[in-house]
């Protein structure tokens, strides 16, 4: 099960221009959307959120893809199930380890064990910029954005693990069935931006 992830752009071309390049611009801020498998939804009626459909009482190796542009990484969190990660970049098998999160940067791949063993619903997918954080500017947060950067609206995107068979379908971040509630996940955060990530598996 692929979940393909990327930063979307109204116009992606003109980050690749110099005008659309000059400090400042926010056309090509640091985020503006994030996409799971080609989708972004904020949960309006025009823009649900994506839904990453699996079977109940089902294992599935799941590889996350970073594939995006302006964006340098994404950490992934999975509400309410465990993950065990036993590979990276695509080829390159490890010691499978427990994980909680996984920071997921340009090019780089994830395989991760996930059982569908929890009760039915949509359980919360986050995709967090965790650089971009500083640079929130909205109607409910307002950080001090430094010159040569642009404000971003958010730096928190989602999509959710959509059980099969679950009908009712999310326009918030709080899930539904099994989602509402989901259960405490444990494990390493892997990040090989921080010396520890490198001490998480091998």
């Amino acid at each position: 099960l692929v979940v393909f992830m990327s930063d979307e752009w109204k116009d992606p071309s003109s980050c690749l221009k110099l005008e659309g390049a000059m400090p400042g611009n926010d056309v090509c801020a640091d985020i503006r959307h994030a996409s799971f498998n080609g989708m972004y939804g904020n949960g309006s009626s025009a823009f649900p959120y994506p839904l990453i459909t699996v079977k109940p009482n089902t294992r599935y190796r799941m590889r996350f893809i970073m594939a995006g542009s302006n964006t340098e990484n994404f950490v992934m969190t999975v509400a309410g199930h465990n993950m065990t990660m036993v590979s990276i970049d695509g080829g390159y098998d490890v010691k499978p380890v427990q994980v909680e999160s996984f920071n997921l940067h340009l090019g780089e791949r994830v395989d991760v064990i996930l059982d569908t063993n929890q009760d039915p619903g949509n359980y919360l997918i986050r995709a967090q910029y965790d650089y971009a954080c500083a640079l929130v500017s909205n109607a409910t947060v307002s950080n001090f954005i430094p010159p040569g950067f642009a404000a971003v609206p958010t730096c928190d995107f989602y999509a959710y693990l959509h059980y099969d068979g679950e009908d009712n379908f999310p326009t918030d971040i709080s899930g539904t069935g099994g989602g509402k509630n989901p259960n405490p996940t444990s494990g390493a955060n892997f990040d090989l931006t921080l010396p520890e990530g490198y001490h998480v598996t091998e």
